[in-house]
């Protein structure tokens, strides 16, 4: 007689060109890996964090970029620089002339520096409380800019130039303060600065170089320090303590802290990658919280978002539900910055900040779609019975009142053909407050070679799938 035996469930997102082999997924949740005393053998899915309002602006306009310093968050909204304090107090700094779209921002110690899609700059001198565009006739329309050692260091627009201001003033330029990256010839993509080393990202190859304290010109391309990938879009870049993280030109998603790229995307997800029709809108962050480090990668025009976590090397998918709330899109948070110990993002909803927070279940009341689609289950091509299906959660997390999510509900529905198609769904009750049901359960579920899990919660309540349990007993063919 069959027992009932834990499964490995889902921990990845890896839907394979073939369903049959895995089309497994992970939307909205993040795996964490049982502690070894834990009496639940595999990984644990959490619920992914919800935006807390932080501040809310005067204005019905997108945010482009924000920046961090330690005093202050800087944020471009519209056309507008605000200045904001740790205790929430917002400075309107000036108002760019030139519609910006994403900016890059960075900052030499005195100054803040934007650059805006045009090509054209603007700095705000922090000390000096001056707001302006950079207009000095060396200055060239750039494609990005970084800062390093006091130098505001710009690559110039459809070239493999890249131009530095002068020392700690980033509205000063000198015309022979340039040179160029030529060890392939491709135009400079993006520039950032790592571990006090220039990455010099081109089209279809990377330069790394120093500063050698060169009074003339103080940067130099280290011997050997080539690699031979680009960047396949210049917003998808993203650092964290140990490296940099991007998307290639070649549709892959590598990590380096050297001098040698690493792969870390799968078949899978480079799959899905090479076939979206646009790639170079692509636009990453990196952020932190209860101890998982997350590279956070979306497509907007093809309504995307993948995510890696960097501490157990899995990934995963967000999203957003779209203004109508009839499907769940790439994930809307597009900018971060960790200030006052917070990871404030944007968000779908004009002129606004958010924290994102593990314990907030909606974006700013909208609902969060969760899904979870598990491993194939297979055994030696056999024919099993699946006699019950149970799951192990967090319950009684139903919400006080009356609104949505204070009786939450878990849909399922499986499918016996590797994901082709799905039974009907049904509903099952994840408790409401101080309901702690022992398990919950599904049986009779079908007569099959393969076995596939799909669960949905739509509810605003804290969701921690803990264990799924099979009990199937084989049959003949």
């Amino acid at each position: 007689m069959a027992e009932i035996q834990q499964i490995n469930f889902a921990v990845n997102a890896y839907q394979s060109r073939s369903r049959l082999l895995s089309s497994e997924r992970v939307l909205n949740f993040y795996p964490e890996l049982s502690p070894l005393d834990s009496p639940f053998k595999t990984a644990i899915l959490f619920n992914t964090p919800g935006w807390k309002n932080w501040i809310s602006t005067d204005t019905k306009n997108p945010v482009y970029g924000l920046l961090a310093t330690d005093e202050f968050l800087y944020a471009v909204i519209g056309l507008t620089l605000y200045k904001i304090s740790k205790t929430k107090i917002t400075t309107i700094l000036g108002t760019l002339s030139t519609s910006p779209g994403p900016v890059m921002m960075t900052e030499n110690g005195v100054q803040i520096t934007i650059l805006t899609q045009s090509g054209a700059a603007y700095y705000y001198d922090i000390s000096a409380n001056i707001f302006g565009q950079i207009t000095d006739p060396d200055y060239q329309a750039a494609s990005s800019v970084t800062t390093l050692d006091g130098y505001s260091i710009f690559s110039k627009i459809n070239s493999g130039q890249f131009f530095i201001s002068a020392l700690r003033d980033t509205t000063s330029y000198a015309a022979l303060d340039f040179a160029t990256a030529e060890a392939l010839s491709d135009n400079i993509v993006r520039i950032v600065n790592y571990n006090r080393h220039l990455y010099i990202f081109g089209t279809i190859s990377t330069e790394i170089w120093y500063d050698t304290g060169n009074a003339t010109f103080p940067f130099l391309r280290i011997d050997g320090g080539l690699i031979q990938k680009g960047l396949g879009a210049k917003f998808s870049t993203a650092l964290d303590t140990t490296g940099i993280y991007w998307l290639g030109e070649d549709g892959i998603v590598y990590f380096t802290g050297s001098y040698s790229p690493k792969r870390i995307s799968t078949s899978a997800i480079e799959t899905a990658i090479n076939s979206y029709s646009v790639i170079d809108d692509a636009t990453a962050f990196i952020y932190t919280q209860a101890g998982h480090e997350f590279y956070c990668l979306t497509f907007p025009s093809a309504k995307k978002t993948w995510v890696y976590d960097i501490s157990n090397q899995l990934w995963s998918e967000r999203g957003s539900l779209n203004i109508g709330q009839t499907e769940v899109v790439a994930w809307t948070v597009l900018y971060h910055a960790f200030f006052n110990n917070t990871n404030i993002v944007n968000g779908s909803k004009y002129g606004k900040l958010y924290e994102l927070d593990l314990d907030t279940y909606t974006e700013d009341g909208v609902p969060i779609i969760r899904k979870v689609v598990g491993a194939t289950q297979f055994s030696n091509y056999l024919y099993h019975t699946i006699d019950r299906l149970s799951l192990m959660l967090d319950f009684g997390v139903g919400i006080d009142g009356n609104s949505q999510g204070s009786t939450p509900l878990i849909m399922m529905r499986n499918s016996i053909d590797g994901g082709y198609t799905w039974s009907e769904e049904t509903t099952s009750s994840l408790g409401a407050i101080g309901e702690y049901p022992t398990e919950l359960f599904w049986e009779k579920l079908g007569f099959c070679r393969s076995f596939i899990i799909e669960l949905t919660i739509s509810d605003p309540v804290k969701c921690t799938i803990l264990g799924a349990y099979l009990k199937a007993t084989p049959g003949g063919f």
